[in-house]
């Protein structure tokens, strides 16, 4: 996955590894899977700059490759199965995912990874100029140098870029929009992000929301964004948003 599966790669490819654990009886602790793959990485001769984070172990490639290992848990049930498409499968994730966070919205972030085939999903979604921009804005962040990592701050710039190309396209009605135009409606998101309220409702992961409410999972008008640099997503009902 990473930026190569969403064709937002800059210059040297760069792979995300969203490494499944399944539930089984209880949820898995995080934690202890990266300390295994940090000393799994640590005996591997070609890997160099080797670092875990907080959800993830990232490390490069004696050939300049960028990778990060992320988990992330499976809470499709064992009795979902039969005639299911690889749809349905990505449907039924976001669905258990969403229904622990109405539950536990403090475990959003740590729950955040199990929703990567829903991010992908997303981006690939997006038109030619859309997409197009959000390269475009991830070669600008690349740019910037900050000594302290940051953890999502990829993923928050590419989503701030998609929604000032959205919104570019929709002011001015075209398919292609002006990029200097738009890149300079980006900067002034970026600069103002602490007041940035950015929203995604016509997006729905789940492939039949109104079954969703029959399994006891109500939406409402569902909204995915990004409120403040403190916080990378929120989710929420109308104005009442929990965050994650």
């Amino acid at each position: 996955m990473g930026r190569v599966g969403k064709k937002t790669s800059v210059t040297f490819a760069s792979f995300d590894f969203f490494i499944f654990v399944n539930c089984g009886l209880s949820v898995p602790v995080l934690e202890d899977i990266l300390v295994d793959f940090e000393r799994i990485l640590a005996k591997v001769p070609k890997v160099v700059e080797l670092k875990k984070t907080a959800d993830s172990v990232a490390f490069s490639l004696e050939e300049g490759y960028e990778m990060e290992l992320i988990p992330a848990i499976n809470f499709i049930p064992e009795s979902f199965g039969g005639k299911a498409t690889a749809d349905s499968f990505k449907s039924e994730q976001a669905f258990q995912v969403l229904r622990r966070l109405h539950r536990e919205p403090h475990k959003g972030y740590e729950y955040s990874s199990s929703l990567c085939e829903t991010n992908l999903k997303f981006i690939r979604e997006q038109p030619d100029f859309v997409a197009r921009f959000a390269r475009l804005a991830r070669f600008w962040n690349r740019s910037l140098f900050m000594e302290d990592y940051i953890s999502g701050r990829a993923n928050t710039v590419e989503l701030i870029a998609i929604y000032a190309a959205m919104q570019e396209k929709k002011a001015n009605g075209v398919e292609n929009p002006s990029m200097l135009t738009t890149f300079t409606k980006f900067l002034e998101m970026m600069r103002n992000m602490r007041n940035l309220r950015v929203e995604f409702p016509d997006f729905n992961p789940l492939v039949d929301l109104e079954c969703a409410e029959k399994r006891g999972m109500k939406f409402g008008n569902f909204h995915f964004c990004i409120i403040s640099s403190d916080l990378t997503v929120g989710v929420g009902r109308d104005d009442n948003y929990k965050h994650f």
